[in-house]
């Protein structure tokens, strides 16, 4: 009888086990037919939130995605950090949310095919000297090279500014002098440097312009702004990155950008978050 009750248990156990196994940490059920997507809803005009609900050109895509797919969208929003490991992990099935396709990243995912070229850009404040004279990209490597240590430069945590400003040789960066501060998000870095907290901040380009158009909207007249300086310090492709474990999902993937790519809906949705210019 014991020998019976104990058999039992045991096998309560394995049911509990394989029912709890389908769901992951974050809610989705891997046992239902979904997309599960990681993302850092902080990065403006790709991902971004106003009260619980998902904006930007990365959100869009994805939920055009899902329906292709026909599966439910599922959003798992995190640091930027972790973004590419959740996928790695197999905790999420996609990673969209701004990526430079770098080979670092890619031990964690495979990069879809590009589908929107990027770069990083310097933002300073209004009343800066030092980038004023500034014609040319070359002119503002020169001025960024020159900074010494005891001037401090906000990015992204995890982004290419911050592996542009420390240095880092699979990205091809030889680094600046000057020291790196990390935040969650440029908006963060931003008004740090409005605040006169920090020198200067190095992001990407889209979500540097809509940051600083945000909070300069925000300033009291005759107060120090923030300005997008328009040389471009680096030359990037954005692309999703897919789990590596789902080669037919990459497949699914790369068609789909195609597809819209060819129809123009992808120029669509840019146009509306960055205007038709």
């Amino acid at each position: 009888m014991k020998k019976l009750v104990s058999l039992l248990l045991v096998v309560v156990m394995v049911l509990s086990m394989v029912a709890c196994g389908d769901k992951t940490a974050n809610g989705d059920d891997k046992s239902k037919n979904q997309l599960v997507v990681a993302t850092n809803a902080s990065f403006e005009p790709f991902e971004y939130m106003d009260g619980d609900t998902y904006y930007g050109v990365d959100m869009e895509i994805a939920k055009l995605l899902a329906d292709e797919l026909g599966k439910e969208l599922v959003i798992d929003n995190m640091d930027f950090n972790a973004v590419c490991l959740s996928v790695g992990q197999q905790k999420c099935d996609i990673a969209m949310a701004g990526l430079t396709v770098n080979e670092k990243r890619e031990k964690h995912v495979t990069f879809t095919e590009s589908y929107y070229e990027a770069s990083q850009k310097l933002v300073v404040p209004s009343d800066d000297t030092v980038f004023a004279n500034c014609t040319d990209v070359e002119s503002v490597m020169t001025a960024l090279n020159g900074l010494a240590k005891d001037v401090t430069i906000g990015v992204q945590e995890g982004t290419t500014g911050q592996f542009f400003v420390e240095g880092d040789e699979e990205w091809g960066f030889d680094g600046l002098t000057a020291t790196c501060k990390t935040y969650k998000n440029g908006s963060l870095a931003i008004q740090d440097m409005i605040n006169g907290n920090i020198d200067y901040v190095i992001i990407d380009a889209a979500p540097a312009v809509a940051i600083t158009e945000s909070i300069n909207a925000m300033q009291t007249d005759n107060a120090v702004t923030a300005k997008v300086l328009e040389y471009n310090l680096t030359e990037e492709e954005y692309a999703f990155g897919v789990d590596k474990t789902q080669p037919e999902l990459l497949e699914q993937v790369n068609d789909f950008i195609k597809k819209i790519k060819e129809d123009e809906t992808l120029e669509e949705i840019f146009n509306k978050y960055f205007g038709d210019g």
